[in-house]
């Protein structure tokens, strides 16, 4: 169930910080999707890393910060990582820099990691 229907239908449920049910069931749906590299350029052009990073910020719960980094690590390997695909298509490699709210929810993150 990888259709662009099914993933713009996830990207709807992740994006719902409301509803804590749904929102988990996009972040696992993302974690599992992301595993397979035949994906994992679809998921980067529709923004899915900025959405996963902004769970982490929005949620302390367990399950959502795990399967959240889960498919932040599977999406990681990809080189258009932490670029946004809204950006303009003009812009230089060197002056795509990672915007400073991406990098907070990754401290939010290893400050919840149990060691």
């Amino acid at each position: 169930m990888a259709s662009e229907e099914a993933i713009d239908m996830m990207i709807e449920m992740l994006k719902d910080t409301k509803n804590l049910k749904h929102h988990l069931e996009g972040c696992r749906y993302f974690a599992n999707l992301s595993f397979y590299k035949t994906f994992r350029d679809r998921l980067i052009k529709k923004d899915i890393s900025n959405f996963l990073l902004k769970a982490i910020e929005v949620h302390v719960d367990e399950e959502t910060i795990k399967h959240s980094a889960i498919a932040l690590a599977n999406l990681s390997s990809h080189k258009d990582f932490l670029k946004s695909s809204k950006e303009p298509s003009n812009m230089k490699d060197t002056e795509n820099k990672t915007e400073k709210w991406k990098v907070k929810p990754l401290i939010h993150l290893l400050d919840n990691t149990q060691v």
